[in-house]
């Protein structure tokens, strides 16, 4: 579903784990100064911290839910929910990045990868990319 064009050429896409790296280089290049190592303050897990620790944090929300679960004006990248690419890693799994609400933050940050069964859509979703021609 995520892939789709338009007549204008610019198409849409189901992210890709290299993609998703060039994101988590870039927040740490040139936008917001965040731990690469731990998104406890930054993310929607069990155990976020101020700011992250909102009403509503530890449980899974709709993304721009709270202004503190972004980084460089992207939503829900540390937690809320595990985002499935187009990256494989076994033979019935998929690399899914970011963590989800029910993780620890101490275990998963925003540029973590770890694989799921892509049957398995419970704490999951996607992030869609849009390539403009």
């Amino acid at each position: 579903m995520c892939k789709k064009y338009s007549s204008n050429g610019n198409e849409s896409r189901m992210i890709w784990g290299c993609t998703w790296d060039q994101i988590c280089r870039f927040i740490n290049q040139h936008g917001d100064k965040v731990s690469l190592d731990n998104s406890i303050s930054y993310g929607n897990y069990q155990d976020s911290f101020e700011p992250a620790n909102v009403d509503g944090y530890g449980t899974k929300q709709k993304t721009g839910y709270s202004e503190y679960w972004k980084t460089n004006n992207i939503y829900d990248l540390a937690g809320n929910c595990n985002e499935f690419s187009q990256e494989a890693g076994w033979d019935c799994y998929r690399v899914v990045c970011g963590g989800s609400y029910n993780d620890s933050s101490r275990n998963v940050t925003y540029c973590v990868f770890s694989g799921t069964n892509s049957g398995y859509h419970g704490n999951s979703t996607t992030r869609t990319v849009l390539y403009l021609k």
